[in-house]
């Protein structure tokens, strides 16, 4: 089956998972696969390495006991939408997205939303020269210190609330050129010391 959305919705007793992509499957989207999973901890995506996946929004939302994934096994070369991918993983700690290959990602809006215990993320090799949607993105990582966009320019894309609630935010570094929208970008940032938005 392509369709594996809403596959393991509320198991609410599921500790932990290992997933496969064999030469057997292509799945193609992943919406919803592990929302609201309380007490998922441990995720296994070691054989996902198939070039199928194309939406995975909502795939992590609500996984509140995850405190750690791996995504450098995880093949996402296709995927176009990843919105609210990891939302109110509220013990997410560790995230390395930085071997992702998202050179056809366009909707990411509100991909970390609410996870509150992220306190740094890089996205050195993140390329989101395609992405259109990155409003509320890092909205409520309220333990958030440091991300490293040196190398982004924010340019036509929507960018509301981007930085929205990120209370524990002391540095940013980023270059602005016309965006679409840029409402409530640093909205309770108070413990923000440095922004530079012409890098």
């Amino acid at each position: 089956d392509s369709n594996a959305s809403y596959m393991f919705e509320s198991c609410n007793l599921l500790e932990e998972i290992t997933l496969k992509n064999d030469k057997k499957s292509s799945i193609i989207t992943m919406n919803s696969l592990l929302i609201r999973c309380n007490s998922l901890k441990k995720i296994n995506l070691d054989n996902f390495e198939k070039k199928t996946v194309v939406t995975m929004n909502n795939m992590f939302n609500g996984c509140n006991s995850l405190e750690a994934i791996d995504l450098s096994k995880f093949e996402t070369s296709l995927v176009t939408s990843m919105e609210s991918t990891f939302s109110y993983c509220s013990s997410l700690k560790s995230l390395d997205i930085s071997q992702m290959n998202t050179n056809n990602l366009i909707y990411m809006g509100y991909a970390f939303k609410n996870s509150s215990s992220l306190t740094s993320l890089d996205f050195t090799n993140f390329d989101m020269r395609k992405t259109l949607t990155m409003s509320g993105l890092f909205f409520g990582c309220t333990s958030l210190e440091s991300i490293h966009l040196d190398n982004y320019e924010l340019k036509r894309q929507s960018v509301a609330d981007f930085f929205n609630k990120c209370s524990s935010l002391k540095n940013v570094s980023l270059k602005v050129n016309s965006v679409l929208t840029v409402e409530r970008f640093f909205k309770g940032c108070n413990s923000l010391e440095y922004v530079d938005l012409s890098k």
